[in-house]
């Protein structure tokens, strides 16, 4: 057996940055992107200051969490342990940068696909070291094998006290420093500088957009911050916004100061956060049209037809926005062709396909003749079941980059997409009902059971945001951003304020008018999707490297 590793002698690096050069020349890595870089720390208070160089790259996890949420394999160890990954294999969904605890993948803005550190793996297979490894003037990297005893790099390890980076995530990855501090591995221990300097400036970068705003690039004039701003990337807005709100960054004397880092994108964003609304409204229809028919509190076309039709309608929303959300979009059809059966990805495939089915059948035993023979009790439990799974999917999914994203580990999640599923679902049969002019005892009905659901709803919204344990972990971190940090506006005026109390008030308060249910059920619609991206890019937000 064969596990290659690393070892890095910070006290030996001198921050030249030969191994990001060489491992952009060993595998053409566009600008912007990086395999490997080199981070470095300034410790101290002048003038007993010293400057750590962190040469940062893939940490060939044992447990790797990439590996298992790749929905196509795309991501596989090799003989010799080192994860690799197929290009030709990769649809770019993202979610192995998801969730990475390391900030170790990228997208190949040449490709479209992920892209990460292979230990030079072509290097391994022609007998050579890593190119980093050769490059390196300093000799601080130690390449070797944990399997054979007498590697320079297990004796090394066995002889002297190593750290990893994030050992809480149980990776078990096999970088290890020497000489390393906790403000140098962890990134909430150090502070960020106002202001990085950046190896790359191209036009969609931090570094690019402060260099056409200062310098006016090519520009005929010089542009303006507000005019450089206009036209920059979102991620380079991103940047920026942090810049204008906290312009002194939040460096403290004494404290480790981050002065060089890369740049990283944030993995999911606005489609993630609608995907979730959509897919909660095709599921909470349809699962909202069975459970009232069976319980024979609704009946007519607005649960046999109505639910079932927009249950097929959203779910074909949700499609086209998780293939258009992907970087390959023509490679969707991966996900079946070549699945990986332990990732969410391909299992909420499975399940959403399922549901798909039953609520073509559905429609089918209400206006094709020949599927009226159906059974219709064992239909509906199935459909029940099917929507059920269909929205609580994504829990388990999100649970799988928990290791990076702590936030997106709480079990209340789990019951609380239940609940905003039928939130959605009430909402969205109740705004069909109320456009059909139905019956007004199914609106009261429909509302009386959205205002429960609304309270169970902001009630979970506060459970999942409160019971996260360890004050200062990643989880209460980004949970605090979401109370009262930089995305407590949306949370409070648009999750709470318009979803939970304005709906609330407009169903119990308005005397049952038709433009107060129309105007509560979209309300909370509207909610939903509001918390659903606070918590999305929350999750997001706590800095991995």
């Amino acid at each position: 057996m064969t596990r290659y590793a690393f070892a890095i002698d910070l006290g030996r690096c001198i921050g030249c940055h030969a191994c990001t050069i060489a491992c952009k020349s060993e595998h053409d890595i566009p600008l912007g992107v990086w395999r490997c870089w080199v981070k470095e720390v300034d410790r101290g208070v002048f003038p007993g200051t010293e400057r750590v160089f962190l040469p940062v790259l893939c940490n060939q996890c044992e447990d790797a969490p990439c590996m298992e949420i790749c929905p196509t394999n795309a991501l596989f160890r090799r003989p010799d342990g080192i994860v690799d990954l197929d290009g030709d294999a990769c649809i770019g969904c993202r979610s192995c940068m998801a969730a990475c605890p390391y900030h170790q993948l990228f997208i190949d803005p040449n490709t479209g696909t992920a892209e990460k550190c292979n230990f030079c793996a072509n290097r391994l297979e022609n007998g050579l070291a890593p190119s980093c490894v050769v490059v390196c003037p300093t000799e601080c990297r130690i390449f070797g094998d944990l399997d054979d005893p007498e590697d320079p790099l297990t004796l090394l390890l066995r002889e002297n006290r190593v750290d990893v980076r994030r050992p809480e995530a149980r990776t078990a990855p096999k970088i290890f420093y020497l000489g390393a501090g906790k403000g140098d591995l962890d990134p909430l221990s150090a502070a960020k500088a106002p202001m990085h300097r950046c190896a790359d400036a191209g036009p969609d970068t931090p570094a690019g957009l402060l260099e056409a705003a200062v310098d006016g690039g090519a520009a005929p004039r010089k542009p303006t911050v507000e005019e450089a701003y206009a036209g920059a990337a979102p991620e380079a807005r991103q940047f920026l916004e942090t810049l204008r709100r906290h312009p002194a960054g939040d460096v403290a004397p004494g404290r480790p100061t981050v002065s060089l880092d890369v740049f990283h994108r944030r993995p999911w964003g606005f489609d993630i956060a609608a995907y979730l609304v959509t897919k909660g409204i095709a599921a909470g229809a349809f699962g909202v049209g069975c459970a009232t028919s069976l319980a024979g509190v609704l009946d007519g076309d607005l649960p046999r037809a109505v639910a079932p039709g927009i249950g097929l309608a959203f779910l074909i929303v949700t499609t086209a926005l998780l293939v258009l959300d992907l970087e390959r979009p023509e490679r969707f059809l991966y996900i079946l062709r070549r699945p990986n059966p332990r990732s969410w990805l391909v299992r909420g495939a499975w399940a959403l396909g399922a549901f798909g089915g039953l609520c073509l059948l559905a429609l089918a035993r209400r206006f094709v003749p020949f599927f009226d023979a159906i059974p219709e009790r064992p239909l509906l439990v199935a459909g029940l079941l099917a929507a059920a799974a269909a929205q609580v999917y994504s829990f388990f999914l999100f649970r799988q980059a928990s290791r990076a994203r702590e936030l997106w580990g709480g079990w209340l999640r789990a019951p609380g997409l239940l609940v905003e599923g039928a939130v959605l679902g009430l909402a969205s049969l109740l705004l069909a009902h109320l456009m059909s002019a139905g019956e007004p005892r199914d609106a009261e009905v429909l509302g009386g059971f959205l205002a429960v659901a609304l309270v169970g709803h902001g009630a979970l919204l506060f459970l999942d945001l409160a019971l996260h344990p360890e004050p200062g972990s990643r989880a209460s971190l980004a949970a605090s951003k979401i109370v009262r940090g930089e995305f407590s506006l949306p949370f409070w005026v648009g999750a709470v304020g318009l979803g939970v109390v304005g709906p609330l008030l407009l169903l119990v308060l308005g005397s049952g008018s038709i433009p107060s249910q129309a105007v509560g059920a979209l309300a909370a619609i509207v909610g939903v999707f509001f918390w659903s991206r606070a918590w999305v890019y929350a999750g997001q937000s706590v800095p991995l490297a």
